[in-house]
C-alpha cells in the first residue's frame, strides 16, 4: 500500500481559513453598512421633530415678555459657553422640558446671542445685531444702528429609538 502524504488535505484547510476570513470580514461590513444607514435615516427622519422644536421656540419667544432675564430650561439672556462641537456646554438636559414628537422626544433651548452683564444697557455693544437695512438690502460694512434686530441662536436636541441623538440649530433675527 502506498503512503499517504496529506499535502491535498493541508491546502484544502488553509483554503477553507482564507475563505473563513473573507466570510467574516463580508458579514462585518455588511454590518457596518446597515448602521451606517440606519444612522443617515434617523437623521433624515429626526429633522421634521427638530422643525417642531424650533416652531415651540419661535412661539415662546414671541409670547416673551422679559428679556433680561433666565426662564429655567428655556431661555438664557446670554449666549452660553459652546463646547468643541459649538453646542452649548452649560445646559442641563434633564431640566429641559420635553415634546414627544412619534418615537422622538424634543427639547430646545434659546440663547440670546448677547455677552456682558445684564441687563443689557448697549445692544449695539453687547449683542449681535443685524445692520441698518438700506434700500432693501444688507450694505456691506454698513453701521449698526440700536433699532437693528437681535440674533438668538435655537438649539434642538431630539433623542430617537436606542438612544440616538441629533442636535440642530438655527440662528434667528428678531
Amino acid at each position: 500500500m502506498k503512503k499517504q502524504q496529506g499535502a491535498v488535505l493541508l491546502i484544502t484547510l488553509i483554503i477553507l481559513v482564507v475563505l473563513l476570513v473573507a466570510g467574516l470580514a463580508l458579514f462585518r461590513s455588511t454590518q457596518a453598512t446597515t448602521q451606517i444607514a440606519g444612522n443617515i435615516a434617523f437623521k433624515q427622519i429626526a429633522l421634521p421633530a427638530a422643525n417642531v422644536g424650533i416652531e415651540q421656540a419661535l412661539a415662546e419667544l414671541n409670547t416673551q415678555t422679559d428679556f433680561n432675564n433666565n426662564i429655567a430650561g428655556r431661555y438664557f439672556a446670554l449666549q452660553q459657553s459652546n463646547d468643541s462641537d459649538g453646542l452649548p456646554s452649560t445646559v442641563d438636559w434633564t431640566q429641559v422640558p420635553v415634546t414627544q414628537v412619534q418615537q422622538y422626544t424634543v427639547q430646545h433651548i434659546t440663547e440670546r446671542l448677547c455677552v456682558g452683564p445684564l441687563p443689557i444697557t448697549s445692544i449695539n455693544s453687547q449683542c449681535s445685531v443685524s445692520g441698518a437695512n438700506i434700500n432693501n438690502s444688507y450694505k456691506v460694512n454698513s453701521p449698526v444702528y440700536a433699532s437693528g434686530s437681535i440674533y438668538y441662536r435655537i438649539t434642538v436636541r431630539v433623542t430617537g429609538p436606542k438612544n440616538t441623538l441629533t442636535f440642530v440649530q438655527a440662528i434667528i433675527e428678531r
